[in-house]
């Protein structure tokens, strides 16, 4: 029994040395590669959009996308058209910024605007015009007679009955201004005046930019932002807010990130030497991985730029491992494979946890899982077979 396990251990230390081998050549090949791929179609992009927040197959999206592309001018310029949002607690705060906007709005920034200004209730409007409705309200059975003198039937004045039937509620003696038209009134309105329980009462506008104005370029965007309540919403307007986000984001990330390699640089790795063969490692993995993500079309979005720490953190973890490994003296080829070969199932599951994000249906969770799974291989191969199997050829070169 014991017998069988030192052949099933030789076994498998034999197939780690040809694994570092098989690998080696693998990484060379992979650079080739990319570096070729990286020639033809260039570096990933870096893509500030919001379409990395839609999912990836999306019917609804799909035919708005055509709807828009029939709809606008073939001349025009995408992103023109910015939706606006209003919400407040009560009527006045929701009027008050509505009409704060308008006077934003008067700009030659903007080339038209459409405002629910007339849909919000004015208390002091409806004060004053509630005299002249209790008034009319009053000669109902007056102007019932005319309608009924002019030859009209009973159906005619049906409508009418009913209108001042609520005049005469809104002229009670105990009613509270401003008054809203009643729930199903604003449901036929399409949603453009709304009530919720959690936000207060909402209001749906929209802008068109001037011809020639581009978002990052449209000063009055950020004034209306300034207006309590007021929202500019959109695709194209949540990818200029999130464009400055991400490149901040970035810097937050990989600053500190590529700050703790040098650390770890100088103090974990002796002699110029083996911080030599780390950085080759973590510069072979990086240039595969562009290579590999302009294969696939992958960009830099602020999804997948959040698998750098995670390939630079797991290339500078195995390159410890294997380095500190190789520093001992006497250290043999086939006691680097089984570290190689320990290190491998760390690796794959891993990367192949991440790489199952790609199987999801939004586009960031894919994009992030690919991303993620190709840096963390790549890494895995470089440092786990690669690495040892450059060093020790580089021994036997030295004593040849």
């Amino acid at each position: 029994m014991k017998t069988g396990k030192i052949v099933e251990h030789q076994g498998s230390t034999n197939i780690a040395l040809k694994m570092q081998s098989v690998m080696g050549w693998l990484v060379g090949l992979g650079l080739i590669a990319a570096t070729m791929v990286l020639i033809a179609h260039g570096l990933p992009k870096m893509d500030f959009g919001s379409a990395v927040l839609r999912p990836d197959k999306s019917e609804a999206f799909d035919v708005f996308e055509v709807i828009e592309k029939r709809l606008m001018d073939a001349n025009a310029e995408p992103g023109r058209n910015i939706p606006l949002i209003f919400a407040a607690n009560d009527a006045t705060a929701l009027r008050q910024s509505i009409i704060t906007a308008q006077g934003v709005l008067k700009t030659d920034e903007v080339e038209s605007h459409l405002l629910p200004l007339a849909l919000v209730p004015d208390a002091e409007a409806q004060k004053a015009n509630l005299k002249a409705l209790q008034t009319l309200a009053q000669r109902e059975d007056e102007l019932r007679r005319a309608v009924d003198a002019a030859g009209f039937t009973e159906v005619a004045f049906a409508l009418t009955q009913n209108v001042f039937k609520q005049w005469r509620e809104w002229t009670a003696p105990k009613i509270t201004l401003p008054l809203w038209p009643k729930p199903v009134v604003l449901e036929n309105l399409g949603g453009i005046v709304s009530k919720h329980e959690e936000h207060g009462w909402m209001a749906l506008g929209s802008l068109r930019l001037a011809a020639g104005r581009g978002l990052e370029k449209a000063a009055v965007l950020h004034a209306l932002e300034k207006i309590p309540g007021a929202h500019p919403a959109g695709w194209a307007f949540l990818r200029t807010s999130l464009e400055p986000l991400l490149k901040r984001e970035i810097l937050r990330v990989c600053v500190p990130t590529a700050a703790i390699a040098i650390v770890l640089f100088f103090l974990v790795f002796h002699g110029w030497q083996e911080r030599g063969f780390a950085f080759l490692v973590l510069a072979a993995s990086g240039w595969i991985l562009l290579g590999g993500m302009s294969a696939f079309g992958l960009t830099w979005n602020l999804m997948s730029v959040g698998a750098v720490p995670l390939c630079l953190g797991l290339g500078l973890d195995f390159t410890i491992h294997v380095m500190h490994a190789l520093r001992e003296p006497g250290m043999t080829r086939e006691r680097v494979a089984a570290l190689g070969r320990s290190l491998a199932y760390c690796g794959l599951s891993t990367g192949l946890a991440f790489g199952a994000l790609a199987t999801g249906s939004n586009r960031g969770l894919i994009t992030l899982g690919m991303t993620a799974m190709i840096g963390v291989l790549t890494v895995l191969i470089t440092a786990a077979f690669a690495l040892p199997w450059l060093w020790f050829r580089r021994q036997e070169r030295a004593t040849a």
